[in-house]
């Protein structure tokens, strides 16, 4: 069997660069010729349909496709999401404000809590939260530690725990609420928008029908 002969444009011997480009332009001595002599980095480069293959991660957007504006864009979002991404978004603000005060949103919450209830057992107080037992004793062994609650056990039940509030976590509750006011707008409709979180919340956090 005679050996291909050099030069020969067999698909198993043609350079991947040459293949690309004539692929991808009509057929032509001109593209051809281009694709033969600028070599495979300035053949891939340069041509338009292939030049995202340079791009980190995939194609180049096109620039002249025009993308809608930030805003209409969210407005194609599905509540869900809109509702998750705000709520981080919030999160992650108040987070950044509480670090002072050795708080967290979690803590926050739960000093405020503490607060209204009066001492409270802790899976009461994890009711009150909506979150987890777990979650809640993770988030009471850090304000323990700061001084900000009290944890007793009952006398009966070892695995009874009261919570309580201190006089230096209510200072530093105070001192939490007026760091985070204004965090959040407080403009026309906030009031229709916090009743509707409200009915929200209450409905999700109703059990489930087996």
């Amino acid at each position: 069997m005679t050996p291909p002969k050099h030069g020969r444009n067999r698909a198993d011997h043609t350079p991947v660069h040459q293949t690309l480009k004539v692929v991808a332009d009509p057929p032509g001595p001109a593209n051809l010729r281009t694709a033969a002599t600028l070599g495979p980095t300035a053949a891939l480069s340069e041509h338009p349909v292939l030049t995202g293959l340079s791009a980190p991660g995939g194609f180049e957007p096109d620039p002249m496709v025009q993308r809608p504006s930030p805003r209409e864009e969210l407005r194609t979002w599905p509540t869900q999401r809109l509702l998750t991404t705000a709520a981080r978004l919030t999160e992650h603000r108040c987070n950044q404000v509480l670090v002072p005060l050795h708080l967290t949103v979690s803590s926050f919450a739960a000093l405020a809590a503490l607060a209204q209830s009066g001492p409270v057992p802790q899976t009461v107080l994890a009711d009150i939260l909506r979150v987890a037992a777990q979650s809640t004793g993770k988030v009471l062994v850090r304000l323990e530690a700061d001084g900000y609650v009290t944890r007793k056990r009952g006398p009966f039940d070892r695995r009874s725990t009261k919570v309580a509030i201190t006089a230096k976590g209510r200072a530093v509750l105070q001192a939490a609420e007026e760091a985070t006011t204004g965090l959040v707008s407080d403009g026309d409709g906030h009031g229709e928008l916090r009743e509707r979180l409200i009915d929200l919340i209450s409905a999700m956090s109703e059990p489930s029908a087996e």
